[in-house]
């Protein structure tokens, strides 16, 4: 199968490569001129790589036979002082000219990945409203010009290789650093997490599931359908790297508008055979051992 791929220099899309890859697909790789590629070196010889700033979007559906599907991963979350309009292009003008296009080019099947975060919640305003506003964005284009837009809506992803400045690998990190005092909030609020390895499967479902698939819109959370409070889940890290960090929860406020619940609905997914693989426990120690690693030099 041939695949578009956005954001595959990213945590999910990186991971995503690597298996459609082994899987033995054709990766079709849109990337930009400043993108960093390191999460993906050990295997570039493996995709076809488009300069998105050299060839443009039309250069990823170049060539013959037509991509079986795109998958679009890579996004803008405006966590670095990015401009409000600076997300917007990244998440729903990029996206919608890349629809746009694959439709043009007589490709049936977009898979777009959504985010569970609320546009209540402050902090991510920008990136939440934008990648809502897509996913409705979709649901019309497929109603105008056929085709499946399926919209994956992912809970909180972790697992080895993300950016350390997200809350699971700072956690780890500063357990790992020993830091005296790890201020945190109340620590109230559950999350679904998921570990990486079992959100990839869901994709590859949806690939091998393409063509029984009903056309239209559809929409497939990706979690394991429970959630946990980040109190315990913090517990837990501390624990399993036996750290003697002070967890200061009640130390920071809440965030406004934090979202104190959300977990998946796997039902449909789950009927298409899909299960989470990986318990909290084991994805929080592989994430360790892969953190530990880049402390020992051994790491990616």
């Amino acid at each position: 199968m041939k695949i578009v791929l956005t954001g595959a220099s990213g945590f999910l899309g990186s991971h995503l490569a690597r298996r459609l890859v082994d899987d033995g697909h054709t990766v079709v790789a849109g990337v930009r001129g400043s993108t960093s590629l390191d999460r993906v070196e050990d295997f570039l010889d493996r995709m076809e790589l488009v300069d998105l700033d050299q060839r443009g979007i039309g250069g990823l559906f170049e060539g013959s036979p037509p991509p079986h599907a795109v998958v679009h991963t890579a996004t803008r979350y405006g966590r670095a002082e990015e401009e409000a309009s600076e997300v917007y292009q990244s998440n729903v003008l990029f996206p919608m000219e890349l629809a746009k296009q694959a439709a043009d080019n007589k490709v049936r099947n977009f898979i777009n990945t959504d985010t569970f975060y609320p546009r209540s919640y402050a902090p991510l305003y920008a990136y939440a409203s934008s990648k809502g506003q897509f996913s409705q964005w979709g649901r019309a284009q497929v109603k105008n010009r056929g085709g499946r837009f399926i919209n994956l809506r992912l809970q909180h992803l972790y697992g080895p290789d993300d950016r350390e400045d997200k809350f699971i690998p700072f956690l780890i990190e500063s357990c790992l650093k020993r830091v005296p005092e790890i201020p945190l909030t109340e620590g109230t609020q559950k999350r679904d997490f998921i570990y990486i390895s079992d959100a990839v499967q869901a994709y590859v479902k949806m690939l091998e599931n393409l063509d029984v698939l009903p056309e239209g819109y559809l929409h497939f959370d990706i979690g394991t359908g429970t959630s946990v409070s980040v109190r315990h889940l913090a517990k837990k890290i501390r624990a399993a790297t036996r750290s003697d960090s002070v967890l200061l929860f009640g130390d920071l406020p809440m965030q406004e508008g934090e979202l104190m619940d959300s977990k998946a609905n796997t039902a449909n997914l789950r009927e298409m055979g899909w299960v989470p693989l990986v318990s909290l426990d084991e994805g929080i120690a592989r994430t360790i051992k892969y953190f530990s690693g880049k402390h020992r030099g051994d790491g990616k």
